[in-house]
């Protein structure tokens, strides 16, 4: 790759950096996204080479870093912003909620939290991805102790007691929540709600888990069905935990480990290729992969162009191959779009994934266009965040700003992820191509220069 192109790939980058901020901490000078290295390129399989080119190679192109953009540049992919108004009764606005997807049956489900008047709810909700009406589950205890701290009488019917910052997870049709916080304590409670009854139940301990081996009360943890099994990680309690800890569903005993990890809270996560992926809550920026057959946790070291990893509020969705990410609490009024290819467990590479608005339900004026002419959307923190298969698109909803009734915001990325694998085996073809031909003059020119181009790139990536 020429020095021209590889320098102005850089200033790119660094200029991208400018453009968002983490936190709003008015004793502390703005976080910016790191450029994992100087003179790290955005991978070929996920950036065109094409769009490198002509960044480089635009008008006043010395000036190009300086300039402000009045118009959206899209690229070969790009995700459709929408903005909706679902169907059916709607639930309340909330922050404070547990949220889980049934990827099955394309649907997801929230459930407690805080309404914008101080609620506290104990009302749990379906919203339908592929036609997005709500829906609210009938939930009821059934032969439980009134006693029970966590239940309340209501007109003789007992209750659960609403709470914030419970973490769920589910199999199937069963949804399980642990830990939150009840007034000012912090809970250890851990329950299912079936979603075709409605049925809560409080789950049992085998006497053969010692105390030591159950888990603490705390909010807000990583919290992961996988295998007949939950794996529980972090969250706060007035302290950061540390301990790795696994419920084996049919023997009801808690397992812990300790993986020397710094505890993090709040922080979102996903399950791909057998591993739960965990982002946040730390100044590193790397990716935290928790192994859920022996209870360990690795650092996976990410570079390209990384989201603020100091921020707190986000949201991260897995869909096809790829990790989305964005929101979070910041100092800004807007937020990139960004995305990793979790398909190379050794490095993960992050890139922003381009937007624009559909031009009917929301316009350019609803968003930000930065000076390098990328759109931003506008910033959402504490919400809820799904993949619907369906619709080929994320979906966000709840969380700040509280509106009433609550939108639905949508990002259509089916397009975009076609372009990219498209674009990952053209560019395996073209290394695989120019390998054979060993710098030989077999290859037209302009596919010698691409291949070469990917070539380096890719390898500055590995």
């Amino acid at each position: 790759m020429s020095c021209k192109l590889l320098k102005n790939s850089i200033k790119w980058q660094r200029k991208m950096g400018n453009q968002e901020s983490s936190p709003s901490q008015a004793q502390q000078p703005p976080i910016r996204p790191k450029l994992a290295a100087a003179g790290t390129l955005i991978p070929a399989r996920r950036m065109s080479v094409d769009r490198l080119l002509t960044i480089s190679t635009l008008p006043n192109s010395n000036n190009l870093w300086n300039q402000s953009y009045s118009r959206i540049i899209e690229t070969a992919f790009t995700g459709v912003w929408s903005n909706v108004i679902p169907k059916g009764t709607l639930p309340k606005a909330r922050i404070g909620h547990f949220t889980v997807c049934s990827q099955n049956a394309d649907k997801a489900y929230v459930g407690y939290g805080n309404s914008p008047s101080g609620e506290v709810l104990n009302d749990v909700w379906e919203l339908d991805l592929d036609n997005l009406t709500w829906r609210e589950i009938d939930v009821f205890l059934k032969n439980e102790n009134s006693d029970n701290p966590s239940i309340e009488s209501n007109n003789g019917e007992n209750k659960i007691k609403g709470r914030i910052g419970s973490s769920a997870t589910m199999n199937e049709s069963t949804i399980y929540v642990f830990g939150g916080t009840i007034g000012d304590q912090y809970i250890t409670e851990l329950h299912s709600i079936d979603i075709n009854t409605g049925e809560i139940k409080f789950m049992n301990y085998s006497d053969e888990t010692s105390d030591s081996e159950k888990p603490t009360a705390r909010a807000t943890p990583v919290f992961q069905y996988y295998d007949g099994r939950l794996i529980l990680w972090g969250g706060f309690n007035g302290q950061f935990p540390t301990d790795l800890y696994s419920y084996d569903l049919q023997t009801q005993n808690w397992t812990r480990t300790d993986p020397k990890i710094s505890g993090r809270a709040g922080i979102p996560w996903c399950l791909m290729n057998d591993q739960i992926l965990c982002y946040g809550g730390t100044k590193g920026g790397e990716m935290l992969s928790i192994q859920p057959l022996d209870l360990t946790i690795t650092v996976i070291p990410c570079t390209g162009i990384l989201p603020p990893s100091e921020n707190t509020g986000f949201q991260m969705v897995a869909a096809d191959r790829y990790i989305f990410f964005f929101g979070g609490k910041a100092n800004t009024s807007w937020t990139f779009l960004y995305a990793c290819d979790a398909s190379r467990k050794e490095k993960m590479s992050w890139f922003v994934f381009d937007m624009k608005p559909d031009g009917e339900t929301v316009k350019t004026e609803d968003g930000h266009i930065s000076d390098l002419g990328l759109f931003m959307l506008p910033r959402l923190h504490s919400f809820s965040a799904a993949y619907s298969q369906t619709k080929k698109a994320l979906v966000g909803f709840f969380g700040y700003p509280q509106l009433e009734p609550p939108p639905i915001h949508m990002i259509s990325i089916g397009e975009a992820i076609s372009v990219l694998n498209q674009q990952d085996d053209l560019v395996k073809a073209l290394k695989v191509t120019g390998e054979a031909h060993q710098g030989e003059s077999k290859l037209p020119g302009i596919v010698k220069a691409r291949t070469v181009q990917a070539n380096e790139a890719i390898e500055q990536n590995m």
